[in-house]
């Protein structure tokens, strides 16, 4: 659990000592977690924490970005992630817009319910990100499927995300 959390610790730092410099199109983002839905589940949706507070780092750059941060898990266990990925735009504009893409990412996790001890989950996830406000703010939903032995409890995590002056 110390662990995890150094090594979040650790790239967070990293991410914020990057230089200050920010090219054309760079972003710093504040995530902040919040919710998920879970789906054809093998845990009862009684035992399972739909509400997942925590907080984390994006840096956007010009074809992808970098994400750091930590949560509750949905087995109510600390639980933390770094990883990095890429978003295509769909549609824009009044304000709003609509991106797909994905993030490839580690997940240190509770993998169910019966196991509070934490696990190094690689995952790849789809997402899908609405913009409002001319992407001052957006709603974040990635997408876990099922994967077996993995992860018993798919479902979509949401996350609002903030753009830093």
């Amino acid at each position: 659990m110390k662990r995890a959390h150094s090594i979040l610790t650790a790239a967070l730092v990293a991410m914020l000592t990057a230089p200050a410099v920010q090219a054309a199109g760079d972003e710093w983002r504040l995530t902040i977690n919040g919710l998920s839905r879970h789906f054809s589940t093998d845990t009862p949706r009684d035992e399972l924490n739909e509400r997942n507070p925590g907080i984390g780092l994006e840096r956007h750059m010009e074809s992808w970005y970098a994400a750091a941060g930590s949560y509750v898990d949905s087995y109510d266990c600390e639980a933390g992630y770094i990883g990095g990925g890429q978003r295509w735009r769909m549609a824009e504009g009044h304000g709003l817009s609509l991106d797909l893409g994905y993030l490839v990412s580690a997940h240190f996790r509770c993998l169910d319910a019966d196991d509070p001890g934490q696990k190094l989950v690689p995952a790849v996830v789809p997402t899908v990100t609405l913009g409002a406000l001319d992407g001052l703010v957006q709603i974040n939903a990635l997408i876990t499927p099922p994967v077996k032995d993995i992860i018993e409890d798919p479902g979509v995590g949401f996350s609002l995300s903030i753009r830093l002056p």
